[in-house]
Formats: C-alpha cells, sequence, structure tokens
C-alpha cells in the first residue's frame, strides 16, 4: 500500500508541476522571454526533505528527485518537532526514527547517508565543513 502513495504522489507531483510548466511557457512565450522550462529550474533549485519515517518514503523521495537524487535530498529541514514525552529526557524520538532510515535505505556511513544527513545542506548553504 505504501509503494502505491508513493507512485500516486509522484504522478502527482508530475501533473501539478506539468501544469505549471504549461503555464509558464505559454505566459513567457507570449512575451519571448522563457529562457529555461520549469524542469529545469526545478532540476537545478529544487530540494526535498528527507524526514520521511521510513525507507520507502526515502526511496520515493530519491526516485522523485530524478536523476540526481540523492544530492536533492535534505535531512529535516524543519525538524526536529515531536520533542522528547518526559521531562529530562534529552533524544527526541522522531530524529532517532528518521536518522536510523536514512542509515538503513542508503547504508550507515555512506557517501549517499553522509550527504542527505548534512553534506547538501553545507554545500548548498555554503558552510565550512565541522
Amino acid at each position: 500500500m505504501g509503494v502505491g502513495r508513493c507512485r500516486f504522489w509522484r504522478r502527482g507531483l508530475r501533473v501539478a508541476f506539468g501544469m505549471m510548466g504549461i503555464l509558464h511557457k505559454k505566459e513567457k512565450e507570449g512575451r519571448g522571454k522563457i529562457k529555461r522550462s520549469i524542469w529545469e529550474v526545478l532540476n537545478s533549485q529544487v530540494y526535498l526533505d528527507a524526514v520521511v519515517y521510513g525507507e520507502v518514503g526515502l526511496k520515493a523521495a530519491i526516485q522523485a528527485s530524478g536523476e540526481r537524487g540523492v544530492e536533492r535530498l535534505m535531512f529535516g529541514t524543519d525538524h526536529p518537532f515531536f520533542p522528547p514525552l518526559e521531562e529530562g529526557e534529552e533524544e527526541w524520538g522522531s530524529v532517532v526514527m528518521n536518522t536510523e532510515a536514512v542509515n538503513k535505505g542508503l547504508g550507515e556511513g555512506s557517501k549517499e547517508a553522509r550527504m542527505v544527513l548534512g553534506e547538501n545542506a553545507i554545500k548548498i548553504l555554503n558552510l565550512e565543513k565541522p
């Protein structure tokens, strides 16, 4: 069931961006101002969040990222949330769960996992590596 939903989501994403592409092209062509298609812009400037709570969601995000795959994924762009329930508890369950999903899906310590868990953010935010 999860995989089916992922396929539907990707199709839905394509339809939404496809409609935007048609509107963008029509609007800009009329004025002779189109330089790049909406797909070129999305492929070079859109990143997806990798906080997906499991391998199925992670694989769907990688697939939706197209040719560039993990290069277009970043971990926890609005994370962490769901703080610990107990007073004094230091571990955030949602962070642990999602980190484990990335490590399991991409291989703990692999180049791909490191990219998703921080290197992509360091690169696009032009930060120094720790």
